[in-house]
């Protein structure tokens, strides 16, 4: 499987091709609608924040890492700037970034009905996730929104000029950051606000792909 990533903001006949390129691989999509603050479960909350956390804990072995090699003078910034000098400190910050993250919502800021989940009674509509991990991003509560490859994925693919084109308005809903999968394997996930997208491909996908002669990196 090869992890290809995309900086290049594509446009035209070369965004044509790799949307024509993905959609023949992928059997579903969603789209994403930040900053969620509409009722949750106790169930559904407890759910986002262990999966949150999990994905949180995989960032910061990578930080510690960083900061161990110190990666382009990673742990220099952080010890000048937080006076890290044991190996104490050093772990205290650690931990506590992890649950400094993982504090940023609590569930009573779910428990009223101040924002109305997505839904749609199209055919290709599938189902919502309320989430704080998206295919290209950790953070803040939102909606993730899984269609078939349908209307709204048509509609979707008709109005942009380029790749890291946003919003997506949907009926006035704004939406950002196309995903496609094959059944879990993103085939395509784009980061609209950072610049970049990410795909899963296996050799054969990516041997077709590189006939495109779109530019992009390869990711160990």
């Amino acid at each position: 499987m090869k992890k290809v990533l995309l900086y290049e903001n594509l446009t035209g006949n070369k965004l044509m091709d790799l949307l024509s390129f993905v959609d023949s691989k992928s059997d579903r999509m969603s789209i994403t609608r930040f900053h969620y603050n509409g009722m949750l479960t106790i169930e559904e909350y407890n759910q986002m924040q262990m999966e949150f956390r999990s994905l949180l804990i995989e960032d910061i072995k990578q930080l510690r890492l960083n900061y161990i090699e110190n990666k382009d003078g990673y742990r220099d910034r952080l010890r000048e700037n937080y006076s890290l000098n044991t190996e104490e400190e050093e772990e205290d910050f650690f931990n506590d970034m992890l649950e400094d993250f993982c504090n940023t919502c609590k569930y009573e800021d779910f428990i009223d009905d101040k924002h109305e989940r997505y839904s749609e009674e199209t055919t290709d509509f599938l189902y919502v996730k309320v989430t704080r991990c998206t295919p290209v991003t950790i953070g803040p509560v939102c909606e993730l929104c899984f269609f078939t490859l349908g209307e709204t994925y048509k509609k979707i693919i008709s109005n942009i000029q380029k790749l890291f084109e946003m919003p997506y308005y949907i009926k006035n809903n704004k939406f950002e950051d196309l995903a496609l999968y094959n059944g879990e394997r993103k085939v395509l996930a784009i980061c609209s606000h950072e610049g970049f997208a990410l795909m899963d491909l296996d050799d054969d996908e990516y041997e077709e792909f590189s006939k495109l002669d779109i530019s992009h990196d390869i990711r160990n």
